[in-house]
């Protein structure tokens, strides 16, 4: 009989192995309707732990707190839905615990002696290697390790490297919070003597590269360090002075630069380790999804230049590359990244702007090779680009970039029959995985901060393509760790302490509003919410400071980045911001409401007087971004008068990276999708469409082309595809949908889907002789609106004269 209840995840994975509270279930159901009851069981062995029984739609289970998990014991649970059909119980899933109480008390932070110098010329300092032998009677039926190396590890056991995961453990404010990861090792084990060498390299914990943002001087900073325990059949093994530590092949690494190989020393002497000082963050366990090397990708073309050969991988990314090198001597590599060429040349010139140290290559890895074949690949960095130079007197016999990011699993996609549309939708993507590496960054190679303008901006575009749960989860916790005392917070985040008096303001710190609301409505995640609604209620404490009698306000950055070689109405920074801080009210109030009822109205009374402000002062309003960001905050509805300007301009973007938001999504709401195909197909400068006539791969930052080649901050052109021309808009939990599709007479066919936890929605639109064709499916235990009717699990076909 086919599994009517499958698909079991725990925290978003099939088999999780560093769980504690909050733990998370979902799963997946087909042949029915609708869910009316589930019941959860949670076992340990044979045992019954528990048996929790839910009236309940929702697809979704939190086990109580109040349930003690044993320290790596492993868990099955299964799931019985009582549905409209059938009442049906899967087969079970697992998980296993963390260590729950932390580490032993033997286990300590270990390092190989050195300290650092604040301040020095130095790029990068060299990687830490650090080693165990142990013996073991018989080979192991069961092994555990659990780790936090700082700032970057890579675990290797009998040679082995254990896992796919890269660049672990994720950048946190290590003051605060430090993230542990977890392997099951069984595999790597056997009986006899076993090695454990952990590689350290400095990552963001000793960034020593002097930078415009201060993370070689953050408080944190120190030399690599380890805290390891591993569980072997009752065996414990820790990080103590019994370990060793060498210097090895990294002679340096800089995550802002790049690495130095010396690839022709073999030996290296190994001395006792030294007990160290921890970083001061509580241990966390790391939920969020690793970053891997995800995607391996051919140059598409190559050229020799005086200064070596240039490799063209087709399309702008995050990463490394891999390569296979041979030379008949002792002999020097440089690779040098970058996502731009001058004269056939990879170019850094802005990407370096940020950097002081005057010994820095920037984006430049190097090797030192022995004569004979070397395989090479950096370890503890990753850069932007597209172009790799390759400089030096070895011969390259194979070589491939590898698209490093956090792994988000695709959850939706868009085509259509525009290539421009097309092209966008892909770079888009391009831009959005290229800045995830355990939070959203700008761009992968100038700066690789998480600016929170830009990930506001991006909010749909990603929950609308990706699995975002867990990666926002994380991203939430460094929202806490980021606050000070005032409830202010910075303009990039994690921070080292920059950011606070800079760029940080309604229209940027707004994502800390905007995440956990996103993951409460869309997920169904009231442990985020609750646990961010007092900072929240903080945050807007401290901003209510700055505003005036009429609750207007002006803090911080308005439409950033809007074209600079033509003239137009710029619209006044305190409009955004003022609009803004209405959403965080409104925000709040709808949060309180779902959990802290009594507090709710004190913010929409604050909601009412900034929007009576707001229309008091800039009713009148003129600029392109100021009248889409009346309508988009619901204030007023100039969608009218939006028309009316993109027509009389050509639609041409007078708008920055706000503009961009409020303007598509007043276009989509209005229905005016003719206006918003204009505006992303035509290709004059400036537009969107110039960037994919310039054979740019990504999103950029400018319009201009003259800084950043990936940068997510303009993918609301990717959400206006999903969500207004195909018109697939998911409802709370995602169990509902609306569906309004909008296909202008310029496009023949637009086809969107989104996986969910409930199945797929999938929307499908096709010109016709006789209007447009709309195909939508509805998954089991969910529902679709469309034209006022209600339609439940199952495949509809409509032919609408016009839409």
């Amino acid at each position: 009989m086919a599994q009517r209840v499958f698909g079991l995840c725990c925290r978003g994975e099939k088999y999780p192995v560093n769980i504690e509270h909050p733990v998370d279930f979902s799963w997946q159901l087909e042949g029915c309707k609708k869910q009316k009851e589930v019941v959860f069981r949670l076992y340990e062995g044979d045992t019954l732990v528990g048996e929790y029984r839910r009236k309940s739609r929702l697809q979704r289970f939190t086990l109580p707190q109040n349930v003690t998990l044993k320290p790596l014991a492993v868990y099955s649970y299964e799931i019985t839905a009582i549905t409209d059909a059938y009442t049906f119980t899967s087969e079970r899933a697992k998980f296993r615990a963390g260590l729950v109480h932390g580490f032993s008390s033997c286990a300590r932070w270990i390092g190989n002696g050195s300290r650092y110098v604040s301040e020095s010329d130095a790029v990068g300092t060299p990687a830490v290697y650090l080693y165990k032998s142990f013996s073991l009677m018989n080979a192991p039926r069961d092994a555990v390790v659990h780790l936090c190396g700082l700032g970057l590890y890579e675990l290797h056991l009998n040679g082995k490297r254990v896992g796919d995961r890269v660049l672990e453990p994720a950048f946190s404010q290590y003051d605060k919070r430090v993230l542990v990861s977890a392997y099951e090792v069984t595999e790597y084990l056997q009986a006899g003597e076993n090695k454990i060498e952990v590689i350290l390299g400095d990552g963001w914990y000793n960034q020593a590269t002097r930078d415009t943002w201060g993370f070689y001087q953050a408080g944190w900073r120190d030399m690599p360090k380890l805290l390891f325990e591993m569980h072997c059949d009752g065996t414990v093994i820790v990080s103590d002075k019994s370990w060793q530590t060498s210097d090895g092949a990294i002679v340096s690494n800089a995550l802002r630069a790049g690495e130095r190989w010396n690839l022709c020393t073999q030996s290296f002497a190994r001395k006792p380790v030294a007990q160290t000082a921890p970083p001061g963050g509580i241990l966390s366990p790391a939920f969020l999804p690793p970053i891997r090397e995800c995607e391996r990708i051919a140059p598409v073309c190559s050229w020799e230049t005086e200064s070596g050969v240039v490799y063209d991988f087709g399309k702008s990314m995050a990463g490394y590359c891999v390569a296979v090198l041979e030379t008949d001597k002792e002999t020097a590599v440089e690779f040098t990244y970058s996502d731009r060429l001058t004269n056939g040349l990879p170019d850094n010139g802005s990407n370096g702007m940020y950097i002081f140290n005057p010994n820095a290559k920037v984006q430049t890895d190097e090797f030192l090779l022995p004569p004979g074949v070397s395989h090479v690949k950096p370890k503890f960095v990753y850069h932007g680009f597209r172009y790799v130079l390759v400089r030096g007197q070895a011969c390259v016999k194979e070589i491939c970039a590898l698209f490093v990011h956090t792994d988000l699993a695709e959850r939706g996609s868009f085509s259509c029959s525009s290539p421009i549309l097309n092209a966008l939708y892909s770079m888009g993507g391009n831009a959005i995985l290229s800045n995830y590496h355990a939070f959203p960054t700008d761009c992968p190679h100038r700066e690789k901060n998480g600016w929170t303008g830009d990930a506001q901006l991006s909010l749909e575009a990603c929950l609308y393509r990706y699995d975002m749960r867990e990666a926002y989860r994380k991203w939430a916790d460094d929202f806490i760790d980021n606050m000070r005392e005032s409830g202010q917070i910075s303009a990039i985040i994690p921070s080292c302490g920059w950011g606070y008096n800079w760029g940080s303001g309604p229209a940027w710190d707004v994502a800390m509003f905007r995440i956990p609301y996103a993951l409460w409505y869309y997920y169904g995640d009231e442990i985020t919410a609750r646990k961010m609604l007092p900072y929240l209620k903080k945050y807007f404490a401290y901003i209510s400071a700055y505003a005036d009698s009429n609750g207007l306000l002006c803090v911080g950055l308005g439409d950033w980045n809007y074209p600079k070689n033509i003239s137009f109405a710029v619209c006044p920074t305190e409009l955004t911001d003022s609009g803004y801080y209405y959403a965080m009210a409104k925000i709040l109030s709808e949060l309180c409401k779902a959990f802290a009822p009594a507090e709710a109205a004190q913010y929409d009374i604050a909601a009412i007087k900034t929007a009576c402000g707001i229309r008091a002062k800039y009713g009148a309003e003129k600029s392109l971004t100021g009248l889409a960001a009346l309508t988009y905050f619901g204030i007023l509805d100039k969608s009218a008068e939006v028309a009316t300007y993109l027509e009389q301009n050509d639609c041409v973007p007078h708008f920055g990276i706000l503009g961009a938001k409020f303007v598509l999504d007043t276009l989509g709401k209005s229905g005016r999708s003719d206006l918003g195909l204009r505006l992303l197909e035509r290709t004059e400068y400036p537009s969107f469409g110039y960037w994919v006539e310039k054979g740019q791969t990504a999103l950029c930052e400018d319009f201009e082309l003259t800084n950043s080649l990936n940068h997510h901050m303009y993918s609301p052109v990717c959400e206006y595809m999903s969500r207004y021309l195909c018109g697939l808009r998911v409802g709370k939990n995602m169990e509902s949908a609306e569906i309004v599709p909008n296909l202008p007479s310029g496009l023949n066919a637009a086809q969107t889907y989104l996986d969910t936890v409930y199945g797929r929605y999938e929307v499908r639109l096709a010109r016709v002789p006789e209007g447009v064709r709309v195909w939508f499916t509805v998954p089991c235990n969910a529902y679709v609106v469309y034209r006022q009717k209600k339609y439940s699990a199952g495949e509809y076909t409509f032919l609408q004269a016009e839409i």
